[in-house]
């Protein structure tokens, strides 16, 4: 199950910009011989998965914490 997991923002500052954002996970299987890997995250309800190499750049998958929860446990089968 997807769990928010939270960090201060690099765009925080002392003038009371309290900025959060979801931290990315990368997968266990990423390596530096460019694997084909990917980064989830809880954020907005929602589980986003996108690129590992692409980083800010990638596109973000989006789905329900039920669609998510489900994919997870198909894949395990």
């Amino acid at each position: 199950m997807l769990t928010e997991n939270w960090k201060k923002s690099s765009r925080s500052n002392g003038q009371g910009g309290a900025c959060l954002e979801a931290r990315w996970k990368k997968s266990s299987r990423s390596n530096g011989q460019g694997g084909q890997c990917v980064e989830a995250r809880a954020h907005a309800g929602m589980a986003q998965v996108r690129d590992t190499k692409l980083g800010e750049s990638s596109p973000i998958l989006e789905a329900s914490a039920a669609d998510w929860a489900a994919f997870l446990a198909e894949a395990k089968r």
